[in-house]
């Protein structure tokens, strides 16, 4: 609009969100992307920082949707973009006030994931309590999850010894639990920046922490857990 000579025009983004819900091929929606997308969307326009031409400036956005639309046709993110259910039931849980920016805000009415903040506007925070991990998508091709196994391992540079035999994340020894380890060493070492976490849509971001971190807590003696719990066994999606 500079360029156009426009500088006293205002803009507003009138509609732009996520949804936490998808068919098949809908790749990437998920309730963990849509509460990263909108958690740190919300976070920039609360901080009061504006863009990075005119930063004094407020951002006016408009998140698209308040509510999940359950009758609407189409495919199934069509009905999946809001921040609630129709019985006001929170989706995932998300700051959408100061209070709430503040750690304040009450827990979501579901069972669902917390988001992570953001990192002055760019990427993910790397906060302990925002903290954001790459899993591999258990209803991937074996070939292709296979595939995303090898670049992280290989050129991609992430470490994978601990799923090696004898190593502390080696089980379970499946290809979705060891790529899940090797994307998320990927991820971790982009320092979580956007488009990190994809391997062909074969991975999503989750702001749960995963299977793999929980058994290198116990390897290494951090976490105490029942004897007669066995850790491993927690995570059947995994032993595919």
């Amino acid at each position: 609009m500079s360029a156009l000579t426009y500088d006293d025009l205002k803009l507003v983004v009138t509609e732009t969100g996520w949804p936490s819900a998808g068919d098949a091929g809908e790749v990437g929606a998920s309730q963990d992307n849509a509460a990263a997308y909108n958690g740190n969307l919300v976070r920039r326009v609360l901080t009061g920082n504006g863009t990075p031409l005119r930063p004094n400036d407020p951002l006016n956005v408009y998140i698209f949707a308040l509510f999940n639309e359950n009758q609407k046709p189409g495919p199934t993110s069509e009905r999946n973009y809001g921040l609630f259910y129709p019985n006001e039931q929170r989706v995932y849980n998300i700051p959408l006030s100061q209070k709430g920016l503040n750690g304040n805000q009450s827990p979501p009415a579901s069972n669902v994931n917390q988001t992570a903040p953001v990192n002055n506007g760019g990427g993910v925070s790397k906060a302990t309590s925002g903290q954001t991990w790459c899993i591999a998508s258990p209803n991937a091709e074996a070939e292709e999850l296979q595939e995303g196994l090898d670049y992280a391992c290989g050129e991609g540079g992430a470490d994978c010894g601990p799923i090696q035999p004898n190593g502390a994340c080696y089980n379970p020894n499946s290809l979705v639990a060891h790529a899940s380890y090797a994307y998320n060493s990927y991820y971790q070492k982009k320092a979580r920046v956007s488009g990190s976490c994809f391997f062909s849509g074969t991975a999503y971001v989750s702001t749960q922490r995963p299977f793999f971190h929980v058994l290198v807590l116990q390897h290494l003696g951090t976490v105490n857990f029942p004897q007669d719990i066995n850790v491993s066994d927690q995570f059947g999606e995994f032993q595919q």
